[in-house]
C-alpha cells in the first residue's frame, strides 16, 4: 500500500521532561493504526507531530515524503484532525460550520454532503442549534462530522470516542472502517481497547516514550470483522454489533465511569477546524483569516472563496505555551514523588467551553 505518514526517530521533551523517545511509525493507505497507553504517555503530543501541528525537537515527520506541517496549504487539504474539543464560530449553527468545512475544501454538492454528515452523527435534529447549546456528546459528534465533510488522505484522531455513547461509538466504529475502506489512513488514539480491537490493522502502545506493538496488536484486519464481544478500557463489553453493555445517556453523550469520564484525555485546548473541525481558532480568539488562497489550495470552490476561509485550528501560541506550561510543572511534581506526571498535552483540552474554528 502508499506510505502515507512517517515517523522516524521522533523524540520531544518539555522542558526537562521527556515525552517522546526515538519513536518511529509508518501508516499506508487504507491502514488503521490505534495507539494506546496511560493519561501523559505523551500521545496527543504523538498526534499533533504526526498532524503537523507541532516540531520534534528530533527525527523527522512526513507526509507522503514531505515534511509534516500544517503552515503548508497542500498538506492541510489532505490531512483531516480532531485533535480536541471543537471550536466554533458563536454566531454559526451546526448545518453552518459543515457547510463552511465543506465549501473551504470544494466539495462538490456540499449540501447534501453536509445533509448526510449531520444523518449520520445524529445532528440532523439540532442543525439549527449553535455548538454552544450542544451536550458534551453532540459537541464531538460535530467535530467529528467536520472531518466528514471533507475530502482526506490522511485523518488523525484524539480520544474520538470522548462523550460518546455505546450506539455512537459502534458508529464510529463502522465509519473509520468505511474510510480506510476508500483508502484513508487513519491514525487514533484512544483509552477504548474495544474500539481499537474493533477497527484496527496495527495497536500499538505508548509507554516510557517508547512506542510498542500492544500485545495481539497485529489484528491484519481481523478486528474489523466485529468478532463477538469485547472488553473496553472501562470494563464494559460490546456485543456483536459493537453496542455497549453499560448504561446508555441521551443524544450521544456517554454516562462514563472511570477514566472515561474526562473529555479527551489527549485533546489540545481549543483546537479547530480546518484540519476538519468545525473551524476553529485558538483558544484566545478568532482567528479567521479573510483570505481564500488556501480554500483554493485545498481544492475551494468559488463558493468557498466566498467564504471566510479559517486556517487550521491550532490552538494558538497562549494555549501551546499554556500546555507547555502544564507539562513542566506537572513534570516537576511528578519528580518528587518518584512518577511520571499526566501529560499537559492530554489534559488542556478539559472544560473552557469552546473557542471559534477555522476551516482548512
Amino acid at each position: 500500500m502508499p506510505e502515507i505518514l512517517r515517523l522516524t526517530g521522533v523524540t520531544h521533551a518539555y522542558g526537562r521532561r521527556p515525552v517522546l523517545d526515538d519513536v518511529a511509525l509508518t501508516l499506508g493507505a487504507g491502514e488503521i493504526v490505534a495507539v494506546l497507553g496511560p493519561n501523559g504517555a505523551g500521545k496527543s503530543t504523538l498526534l499533533r507531530i504526526a498532524a503537523g501541528r507541532e516540531r520534534p525537537d528530533a527525527g523527522t515527520a512526513t507526509f507522503r515524503g514531505a515534511p509534516a506541517s500544517e503552515d503548508d496549504a497542500a498538506f492541510r487539504a489532505e490531512v483531516a484532525c480532531a485533535l480536541g474539543p471543537g471550536a466554533h464560530y458563536p454566531d454559526l449553527t451546526v448545518r453552518e460550520h459543515l457547510l463552511l468545512v465543506a465549501l473551504a475544501h470544494g466539495v462538490p454538492d456540499a449540501e447534501a454532503r453536509v445533509a448526510d454528515a449531520l444523518a449520520e452523527h445524529r445532528l440532523a435534529d439540532h442543525a439549527e442549534q449553535f455548538p454552544d447549546a450542544l451536550s458534551a456528546g453532540l459537541g464531538q459528534l460535530l467535530s467529528l462530522a467536520a472531518t466528514r465533510v471533507r475530502p482526506c488522505a490522511l485523518l488523525v484522531l484524539d480520544e474520538p470516542e470522548a462523550h460518546l455513547d455505546s450506539r455512537a461509538r459502534a458508529a464510529l466504529a463502522e465509519r473509520l472502517r468505511g474510510a480506510a475502506a476508500g483508502g484513508t489512513a487513519v491514525l487514533l488514539a484512544t483509552h477504548d481497547d474495544a474500539l481499537a480491537a474493533r477497527t484496527a490493522d496495527r495497536r500499538l502502545v505508548l509507554t516510557d516514550g517508547t512506542l510498542r506493538p500492544a500485545a495481539g496488536g497485529a489484528t491484519g484486519g481481523a478486528g474489523r470483522a466485529g468478532r463477538g464481544p469485547a472488553a473496553g478500557a472501562d470494563g464494559a463489553a460490546y456485543d456483536g454489533d459493537g453496542a455497549r453493555a453499560a448504561g446508555t445517556a441521551h443524544d450521544g453523550e456517554t454516562v462514563h465511569d472511570g477514566a472515561e469520564a474526562g473529555a479527551g484525555d489527549g485533546d489540545v485546548a481549543g483546537a479547530g477546524a480546518g484540519d476538519g473541525n468545525e473551524a476553529g481558532t485558538g483558544a484566545d480568539g478568532a482567528r479567521a483569516a479573510g483570505t481564500a488562497h488556501e480554500a483554493e489550495a485545498a481544492g475551494g470552490s468559488d463558493e468557498a472563496e466566498a467564504a471566510v476561509h479559517v486556517e487550521r485550528g491550532t490552538a494558538g501560541p497562549e494555549a501551546t505555551e499554556a500546555t507547555e506550561a502544564t507539562e513542566a510543572t506537572e513534570a516537576a511534581g511528578a519528580a518528587g514523588a518518584g512518577e511520571a506526571g499526566p501529560d499537559a498535552g492530554d489534559r488542556s483540552g478539559r472544560g473552557g467551553g469552546a473557542a471559534p474554528p477555522r476551516a482548512g
